[in-house]
């Protein structure tokens, strides 16, 4: 009863409190919210951009990501991991690291093999494409460089670069 009383004693003073606090309270629910909001779009972009939302590796590939630790019946495990429920669709990659290079410049980036009739499910590569097409199957001199590689070698739609790597004998391969 006191409380009461006291509150009312001074009512702008009472009324000016209480809409600071709903004005607080409303914000911050909402400032909230958006940041939950935004958090999950950035997961949701990231993952979706490239790597997609499960990666399975052969056992010690972590540890040394060599040729000796992939996967060896990559086919029989695309077909068990397809019958598991929530699982829509498997695409394989391969990524290696490789020196880029055009006449006169040279470049580290990643090479990453990826099979292009399954790719455009998993990743949003084929929505990022610029200039030129999308890989097909049949291609086998086909590359999709991102922009910044491409404008770090001046190169374009069309003009041949080297990349050198490592085969799977552990040889020097070039392309």
């Amino acid at each position: 009863k006191l409380a009461w009383r006291n509150i009312w004693r001074y009512p702008k003073r009472s009324i000016v409190t209480m809409l600071l606090c709903i004005a607080c309270t409303t914000f911050l629910i909402f400032f909230e919210s958006f940041n939950i909001g935004s958090h999950n779009k950035m997961i949701t972009d990231v993952v979706e951009m490239y790597p997609g939302y499960i990666h399975i590796h052969y056992k010690g590939y972590h540890d040394q990501p060599d040729y000796d630790h992939l996967i060896p019946d990559l086919n029989r495990v695309r077909t068990s991991i397809k019958e598991t429920a929530g699982i829509k669709v498997t695409t394989p990659r391969l990524e290696a690291p490789a020196l880029f290079s055009s006449e006169s410049l040279s470049y580290g980036g990643m090479l990453v093999g990826i099979h292009p009739t399954t790719e455009h499910q998993i990743s949003r590569l084929k929505q990022a494409l610029i200039k030129g097409r999308f890989l097909k199957p049949s291609d086998t001199n086909g590359v999709f460089i991102g922009k910044d590689l491409a404008k770090k070698l001046q190169r374009d739609v069309g003009d041949s670069f080297i990349f050198i790597s490592s085969a799977m004998d552990r040889s020097i391969a070039a392309d």
